[in-house]
């Protein structure tokens, strides 16, 4: 480089015009796809031009099917069909046509379109309502049997815990003071089913009885008796409780689900006899 001159340094390419700019494809079909809306716009209001002129024929009270094809062979095939009450189980021919858009009587494009207002005929509005209460009875009965289910569950529940309740209550015999000492006898003695004694529980065993809180005694038991399972002789303790519901001892009552049955030394038997 010679002394005084100066460096212009790297020089840029001039920026390109904007008509050398490439545009994304999209935006290069727009231009298409307007000219062939506009054809079919073209083509469109043609055909509606010069389509003919026809008087719409009169199908209210026809079924759908033949509705159209009454309309078809006039050259209406813009038909549109707008169904009342709809059901999957009819089909077109139990349909029938009850109003008409444009009416009868009018002339107009047969390109334009008629609507038709259909709703299910008489011998299909009967099967409708037929299927309709049998849903109804169906349904009823369905709530029957639950209602009725619930109630056996019900009265089942109310069965166990009264049963229950009675079991609980079903050892308490009302008695009067006098029975009371006899009847825990009578209970105990029955516990022989399961021992062999030489004599009767109640003529040979001998009775304590014990004073507790809450107007209860408690009765105590002592005999000698042989078990069948052991077949041996054993000493036996068995008690018998007994509630009094007033002082006065006039209603008592005997607990059996308190009566227990143990072994007892002989040295406790020896003491009681």
């Amino acid at each position: 480089m010679k002394f005084g001159s100066r460096s212009l340094g790297k020089v840029s390419p001039p920026p390109s015009t904007e008509g050398s700019i490439k545009r994304p494809w999209w935006k290069r079909w727009y231009g298409i796809l307007g000219i062939i809306v506009a054809v079919l716009c073209v083509l469109g209001f043609l055909v509606s031009l010069f389509s003919p002129e026809k008087t719409v024929p009169d199908v209210v009270g026809k079924s759908v099917p033949e509705a159209q094809e009454i309309l078809k062979a006039e050259g209406f095939t813009n038909v549109s069909v707008d169904l009342v009450d709809k059901n999957r189980d009819l089909e077109d021919g139990d349909y029938e046509v009850v109003r008409q858009d444009p009416r009868s009587g009018r002339s107009i494009k047969t390109v334009n379109k008629v609507t038709l207002t259909a709703k299910p005929n008489e011998e299909a509005a009967a099967k409708l309502k037929a299927q309709a209460e049998a849903e109804e009875r169906k349904q009823a009965e369905a709530e029957k049997r639950a209602a009725e289910e619930a109630e056996r569950k019900k009265a089942e529940a109310k069965k166990r815990a009264a049963d229950a309740e009675a079991a609980e209550k079903a050892p308490l015999q009302k008695i009067d003071k006098v029975e009371g000492y006899q009847r825990c006898v009578d209970l105990l003695t029955g516990w022989q089913q399961g021992v062999s004694t030489s004599e009767p529980i109640a003529d040979s065993a001998k009775w304590t009885e014990k004073r507790s809180k809450d107007h209860q005694w408690e009765y105590e038991l002592a005999f000698k008796a042989k078990l069948h399972a052991q077949g041996e002789t054993a000493y036996i303790v068995m008690r018998c409780r007994v509630y009094f519901e007033s002082y006065d001892g006039e209603h008592t009552f005997i607990d059996a689900s308190q009566s227990s049955v143990e072994h007892m030394p002989v040295s406790k038997w020896d003491a009681w006899h």
